[in-house]
């Protein structure tokens, strides 16, 4: 009995072996027609039960690159066969196979598009501007649009190195994961398009990276030495209504010299402040009288509190 099931197990296997590789050869083949593409749409007839036996395939890969994650029936020294052809034929493990016809499709589509209107709304009615706030309706949604992309463009440069041969992967082609924390997940977490991608694209002055508004050093070293001009001293209020940010410079300033006069950890360099001491820069906040001869601003000056509450939002003059 024993040597009869043996058997018919051995046929069976033989006979699943002989699926695979009719499997293969049909990728193979596709890859001829498509640039040695390994991304198999899942939206024609022709192509649904390749398409579908390629995403078992990427399943069983992350199982097999697991210690025991293949399941019982599947023998793993012939699976790391399969995995050893794959890899010849620059097959990609790490792809999302036949996403194309339902992006365009659903209520996800139609949400999306009805926040695409209300950019362009915003932008129309703003002089042009397409940075709409996160208290505007399409602020967040934007936000979440630059996240993906960020997300996608990391993902690209990773598959660039390790597929160099094979052709770039659509934003809808890139693995997903569930689980935007977890560090054993590979794949983009929030979803993008590339279709999306080009309509964003098409905005004029529309940007994806909004680097952070650096104001020069220079810049707020020439507005602080006009001011000192004007008022005969360098005493400038944290919050000086003609030029807030100014006063929040000359805040930030002086914190960063107190913490490296303390040994602490500083973004205040020596070349700055002999930079600042050459234009008189006044490190000390002591002479309150002063800033009383500037009318309205008496009882705003760059007090002793300075160092215990500075403003995140002028972290601009400091880059590191």
């Amino acid at each position: 009995m024993d040597n009869r099931r043996n058997k018919r197990l051995k046929y069976e296997g033989l006979i699943e072996q002989e699926k695979w590789q009719q499997k293969f050869y049909e990728l193979v083949l596709f890859q001829s027609k498509n640039n040695g593409s390994s991304i198999v749409p899942n939206d024609t007839a022709d192509h649904r039960t390749l398409a579908e036996w390629v995403r078992k395939e990427r399943i069983l890969y992350k199982q097999f690159i697991k210690s025991d994650g293949l399941p019982p029936w599947i023998d793993r020294e012939q699976y790391a066969d399969h995995v050893a052809a794959l890899k010849q034929i620059g097959f990609v493990f790490e792809a999302k196979t036949g996403t194309m016809a339902r992006c365009s499709d659903g209520k996800v589509a139609a949400h999306w598009n009805a926040k695409y209107d209300e950019l362009i709304k915003y932008i129309r009615e703003n002089n042009g501007d397409c940075n709409p706030g996160v208290k505007t309706a399409c602020g967040p949604w934007l936000n979440l649009q630059r996240l993906a992309h960020r997300e996608y463009k990391f993902h690209l440069e990773r598959h660039r190195r390790k597929y160099p041969h094979h052709r770039e992967l659509l934003a809808e082609e890139m693995p997903r994961r569930k689980r935007s924390t977890d560090p054993k997940e590979e794949g983009m977490y929030h979803a993008i398009t590339n279709e999306r991608i080009h309509k964003l694209n098409a905005i004029d002055g529309f940007q994806w990276d909004l680097a952070p508004q650096w104001t020069p050093f220079e810049q707020r070293l020439g507005e602080y030495k006009q001011y000192c001009e004007e008022q005969g001293h360098g005493f400038i209020p944290q919050h000086y209504e003609k030029n807030p940010q100014l006063g929040k410079w000359v805040s930030k300033m002086r914190y960063e010299h107190s913490l490296l006069n303390k040994g602490e950890k500083s973004q205040m360099t020596s070349e700055r402040i002999r930079i600042l001491e050459s234009v008189g820069f006044e490190f000390s906040n002591q002479r309150r009288s002063i800033a009383k001869e500037t009318p309205g601003e008496e009882n705003d000056d760059c007090s002793g509190s300075i160092a215990k509450e500075i403003p995140e939002e002028e972290n601009d003059d400091c880059p590191g």
